[in-house]
Order: structure tokens, then sequence, then C-alpha cells
């Protein structure tokens, strides 16, 4: 283990007893944590207006830590997703996976089961709520519903909408709105 996944360790066991303990673990803290190591996941998410935003998920390599500590990495990869789509929405979301980082893309390729892709609204629980809503606001937008995508190289370039952006933005939210009030 080196000393970037030492402190990463002590940082996860320290995060843990607190939160068996009942004290809130809040995910910025994980997040500064895991900063120092050299494993990120690149999230690229395009709304619903054609917006492109990215973030970068630090995330430890896992084979040091126990089995507790390796749910914990899950729950805070997940946790991250869930936040970035609650926010953001979107018709799909990129996942940029360094192709030499197995414990990424097993993360990664847990995601439609995790977010329950294939099951219908009614059915979706935990992590999955969060794309009830996405999948409304993609269907009024007459988008196809929400999916991940998983690749190990930038497939998303930035793009700006054509036209103008306020006018565009404008006119799709009228019709979202008309398309909500008559039961999307």
């Amino acid at each position: 283990m080196n000393s970037s996944s030492s402190i990463t360790g002590n940082k996860i066991k320290s995060f843990l007893r607190r939160a068996n303990s009942g004290e809130s673990v809040y995910i910025y803290e994980v997040r500064d944590a895991f900063m120092r190591e050299n494993s990120t996941v690149e999230c690229t998410v395009e709304t619903v207006t054609d917006e492109v935003k990215k973030w970068q998920i630090p995330i430890p390599f896992p084979d040091s830590f126990s089995g507790e500590e390796n749910d914990f990495i899950r729950n805070y990869f997940f946790s991250n997703i869930y936040n970035i789509i609650s926010v953001y929405g979107g018709k799909n979301m990129i996942l940029n996976v360094p192709s030499n980082e197995k414990h990424i893309k097993d993360l990664c390729f847990a995601l439609n089961d995790v977010f329950q892709i294939n099951s219908i609204l009614a059915d979706r629980c935990g992590y999955g709520k969060c794309l009830n809503v996405t999948d409304r606001m993609n269907a009024a937008f007459g988008h196809a519903p929400f999916k991940f995508i998983i690749s190990n190289k930038n497939i998303c370039t930035e793009k700006k909408p054509s036209g103008n952006t306020e006018t565009n933005t404008k006119s799709r939210l009228k019709k979202a709105v008309e398309a909500a009030t008559k039961g999307v």
C-alpha cells in the first residue's frame, strides 16, 4: 500500500467510525480526502437544454481495503452520481474510465443495475428514484430516457446550442410545461 492509499485507508476508517456512531459524514469531506488519489472518473452530462457539464470523481484503489471500506467507496461513488443526476438530470452521462483501472470499470458497469435503468418508474427505488424526474423531463423535451455511456475516451465534446440560447431554452421550457400539463 503506498502512502496515499494508507492515508486514504485511515480516512475511510475514520469516516466509518463516525457513521457507525451516528455522526454525519459529508460527501465533500470524502471527496476532499480522496483528492490525493491518482484514480478518477470523468463524468460528462448533456442536459435537456444541450448544456455540457463535467466533473471528476476521485476514487481510491480498493486492493488494500476491507469489504466494509469497499462498500463505503461504492456508496460514495453512487452518491456522487445520484447527486449529479438529481441536480442536472440530463439526456445521458458519459463516464470516461481509464482502460487500466478495473475497479472503476466495475463501478461504472454496475450503474445500470444500481440506478435501475431498465425498470419502470414505479418500480425504481433508492438511487434509481432520481431517474424518474429525469426521464419525465427528457420526455417533455422530446428526448429518449436517460442512459449511462461508458467510454475510455472523451466522446462528448463541448458544444454550443445553435441559435440564441435564451430563446431556445425558453421555447423548450414552454413546450415542456405544455407537455407536462397534458400529462406526459
